[in-house]
């Protein structure tokens, strides 16, 4: 998603150590995970004044870096393979916490349910792509 004058509290600090990752162990390819073309995206993640918040996007980073990260690590050869697999983990997790009542990792009080109008594009819009 083009950068709409938005920033999620935490993404910076987890690019950082992806960052630090590639210069301590060489790795030259980054991956962008996310909603791409979807300008409602971040709404529906943060909510607005007259809607509530649906989280996907954090949850599911959330989710893959405390329950999984570790098995994928153990499973990869480079660097590069590690990002590759959790970008496609996230990914995957995101796909699932979009679709209502199967969110494996939802925030506490939050509804099980989106919008659902909107389901089928978000999720169709949930990439992980190679930028480098």
């Amino acid at each position: 998603m083009p950068n709409a004058g938005v920033t999620i509290i935490g993404l910076n600090r987890l690019r950082h150590r992806f960052d630090d990752l590639r210069e301590t162990w060489g790795g030259t390819h980054s991956w962008v995970v996310g909603s791409s073309g979807v300008e409602y995206a971040v709404y529906l993640e943060t909510g607005t004044k007259d809607m509530p918040a649906y989280p996907w996007f954090r949850p599911a980073v959330i989710h893959v870096m405390r329950a999984q990260a570790d098995d994928i690590a153990d499973s990869v050869d480079s660097i590069d393979e590690l990002v590759e697999e959790l970008a496609k983990a996230m990914m995957n997790q995101m796909k699932k916490n979009v679709n209502a009542g199967e969110a494996e990792d939802r925030s506490p009080g939050t509804d099980d349910e989106h919008p659902k109008v909107q389901l089928g594009n978000l999720r169709a819009s949930i990439t992980a792509r190679r930028i480098r």
